[in-house]
């Protein structure tokens, strides 16, 4: 396991004749520095063999910690495993670096092992953490686009992608050559160092595939929308929470800078009261005959909206459809959401129409903002608006003047810097963050239950005016 060819007996001979000071049972050898480049901190780490992340949230500095045995396997062990990073020993427990010079260590009695003495150093390069073993269910339409970033993702490895299509395994195996194409998912459910599912499959199938991946122990990511009814994401939830497990929607657009920038403005005050919102998101094609246009483009639209308002439950939902092409399958959607605080949105989505549009605008009462998704500017900030003037009266303020004058504002337009990360990575990264950390995920159940609510609310109102 030795990394280069052994040390000769000339070479061993030469580092054991180096002076260095004589070391007792207690006795600390002094610091050296450390060599360039090699990362880790002075002085060695609190303890420990694997690296851990600093409070600060550095990863480039990595600790090591293990407690260490004093016995002569374990010294054979260490040296070992220096050697293998371009270390030398001495026979007598020197541990010297590449360059020659000695690495700072540390011995001191363990607390809990009187014959066993922790070992702290630096100078080693990174050691990283086992990477996420994930699956893939699905890789047809948007597939394709999980599948590229979280195999881009240095602490993942997509073991599996499962499609029945042999179409769609065929390019699994031409473009991503380590992962492996399988028409079932058993094997991949079955693999116990499979830990994350992601789920890009018809929207249909998407709650029995979660429910049996949570089942099985894994935790699961699942594009929107998550399922088609809230019965289906209490079951889940409950199924998570018995578990231990993360269920993660794939809004991705809450992932989007843009829209980051937008919800930012919202919670500094920067647009005032929020007055009312509206979106577009249009196109020719691409026709489905499972879902409708609703089901397919607004969860994009109502997530959105639904984080720049921090969640609030609509107190009403409103739809209006068309179907053109399929019977049965709306082609064109207007949805009407009122929320507390006289906040309203509407939601315009359809997939017969000349033109791509993917733009919302929020109107507020000091500034309103544009959102466009297919510009090259996407955010534009407006400072307009409408005030009514103050008249001068007993009270100083509006005294109902015979004709109520309005002040017209009319002011700069800002079209901020937004570096742009691509959103897609940065949901996989957060997947994989959660997994390993256990918290909640940005667009976890509570996010992707009221997406769903407010879909299944429209779902009932358009059957109320249907019948």
């Amino acid at each position: 396991m030795i990394v280069g060819p052994p040390l000769s007996k000339e070479r061993f001979s030469e580092h054991s004749n180096q002076s260095r000071p004589t070391k007792s049972r207690n006795t600390v050898l002094p610091k050296a520095r450390t060599p360039p480049g090699a990362g880790g901190l002075d002085g060695g780490s609190k303890a420990g063999m694997i690296p851990t992340q600093r409070a600060d949230g550095d990863l480039g500095k990595p600790q090591y910690e293990a407690p260490v045995p004093a016995s002569f396997a374990s010294a054979q062990f260490l040296r070992v495993a220096f050697v293998r990073h371009g270390g030398v020993t001495s026979a007598k427990s020197g541990v010297y670096g590449p360059d020659g010079r000695a690495c700072p260590l540390r011995f001191r009695h363990s607390r809990h092992d009187k014959r066993a003495r922790r070992l702290s150093f630096s100078g080693w390069p990174e050691m990283r953490p086992a990477p996420v073993v994930v699956a893939q269910l699905g890789c047809g339409y948007w597939g394709p686009n999980l599948l590229r970033n979280f195999s881009a993702l240095p602490g993942c490895d997509v073991r599996y992608v499962v499609d029945a299509s042999a179409e769609r395994r065929a390019f699994v195996e031409r473009n991503f050559p380590r992962t492996k194409a399988l028409e079932s998912s058993e094997a991949a459910f079955e693999d116990p160092e499979v830990t994350g599912v992601i789920i890009a499959t018809p929207a249909a199938t998407h709650f029995p595939l979660a429910n049996q991946a949570l089942e099985c122990g894994k935790h699961i990511l699942v594009e929107k929308p998550l399922a088609t009814t809230v019965a289906e994401v209490d079951v889940l939830a409950r199924c998570a929470e018995r578990s231990g497990l993360i269920v993660m929607a794939g809004h991705t657009f809450i992932y989007n800078a843009a829209v980051r920038y937008v919800k930012r403005l919202i919670d500094a005050g920067e647009l005032g009261d929020v007055r009312y919102v509206y979106s577009q998101r249009l196109n020719l094609g691409r026709i489905r005959s499972d879902i409708d246009a609703m089901w397919n483009f607004a969860p994009h639209d109502i997530s959105i909206i639904q984080y720049w308002l921090d969640d609030q439950e609509p107190t009403s939902v409103l739809r209006q459809g068309l179907d053109c092409i399929q019977p049965g399958v709306d082609d064109i959607v207007f949805l009407n959401l009122a929320y507390p605080k006289k906040i309203i949105a509407n939601i315009h989505v359809s997939w017969l129409d000349p033109q791509k549009v993917r733009k919302m605008t929020v109107v507020g009462s000091k500034k309103m903002v544009v959102y466009d998704d297919v510009a090259d500017d996407k955010i534009a900030i407006y400072d307009k608006g409408i005030d009514r003037k103050a008249v001068l009266g007993e009270h100083m303020d509006f005294d109902h003047p015979a004709r109520i004058d309005f002040n017209y504002r009319s002011g700069d337009i800002l079209m901020p810097r937004v570096d742009f990360v691509e959103p897609l990575r940065l949901e996989a990264e957060h997947f994989l963050d959660c997994i390993r950390t256990g918290k909640e995920p940005a667009t976890g159940l509570t996010h992707a239950r009221t997406v769903v609510s407010i879909l299944e609310r429209a779902d009932a109102a358009h059957a109320g005016i249907a019948r």
